[in-house]
């Protein structure tokens, strides 16, 4: 068995961070402003844990690898 582990890290903005980090996209000035609000921003985080049979996985990557790569398997 493969045994995945995901860790998964969830920001909550207000309306107004929202509307600050879009704004970064356009405006390099307001970027300084956003990087001070997510020094100090928490987010919660959540960890989910997967075990996976070495054959399925083979058998995904030969059903949907093939269609790019010629035998994915083997590459």
């Amino acid at each position: 068995m493969i045994q995945l582990n995901i860790e998964v890290r969830r920001y909550n903005f207000s309306q107004e961070e929202q509307f600050l980090a879009r704004g970064c996209s356009d405006r390099q000035a307001l970027l300084p402003q956003f990087n001070n609000i997510m020094e100090h921003k928490h987010y919660t985080d959540s960890n989910y844990s997967i075990r996976i049979d070495p054959s399925l996985i083979t058998r995904m990557i030969k059903k949907y690898s093939e269609q790019l790569i010629y035998q994915p398997v083997k590459e």
